[in-house]
């Protein structure tokens, strides 16, 4: 995303532009879907895929030859991510299980859908943070940034709702978000950013 704003000045126009970086996890937890992995992990930096792990392979994969880069400067990074995707991938699937008892539909094929991450304007180092679920296809829960309060986009959500604020879910969101996120898309940027760019991918 790209805003693009003209300033006068001395009858001179200067062509100022900001970008907005994004980097985003997307996972899936899914029960009873033929030939489809019961869990997928996809890192995406600015609508370019730079890791992949799944339930089956059960390693992340890194799908950008210039993330080895970041491997070289944080040689265990790889195997936390595996570790974090591992974690993820039981949290995910015992969420599901409750969403499918909090919408009364215990059989049948069902899929869980999470979306985080962050965004960060490189002119004014603003960071917003990304944190939805939906269930079936459809919103369930997200978290609106402006408030720091979780949104019940359905009624089966309003339990999950309270119990998250109840444990304080909001800091964790935002911790994720200002920290580990935003350091490291400020970082696969300042790598990645013009390898992607050059290659035209």
């Amino acid at each position: 995303m790209s805003s693009i704003c003209l300033v006068h000045m001395r009858h001179v126009h200067f062509l100022l532009l900001t970008v907005t970086h994004t980097l985003r996890e997307f996972w899936t937890s899914s029960c009873e879907v033929p030939n489809f992995p019961e869990f997928v992990s996809v890192g995406v930096l600015n609508e370019h895929t730079i890791y992949y792990f799944d339930s089956i392979t059960r390693r992340t994969v890194i799908k950008q030859e210039w993330m080895n880069k970041i491997i070289e400067e944080e040689p265990k990074v790889q195997e936390w991510r595996t570790l974090r995707d591992i974690n993820r991938e039981q949290v995910d699937k015992a969420r599901l299980q409750i969403s499918k008892l909090q919408f009364n539909q215990t059989e049948g094929i069902h899929i869980l859908q999470r979306m985080v991450g962050c965004e960060w304007d490189d002119e004014t180092d603003k960071i917003r943070g990304y944190h939805q679920t939906a269930f079936d296809g459809e919103d369930f829960i997200w978290f609106d940034w402006d408030t720091q309060t979780f949104v019940a986009a359905k009624s089966q959500a309003f339990a999950t709702k309270l119990q998250w604020e109840k444990n304080g879910e909001a800091l964790n969101v935002n911790y994720e978000v200002t920290h580990l996120c935003a350091n490291y898309l400020k970082k696969f940027v300042r790598i990645g950013d013009k390898a992607i760019k050059r290659k035209g991918k």
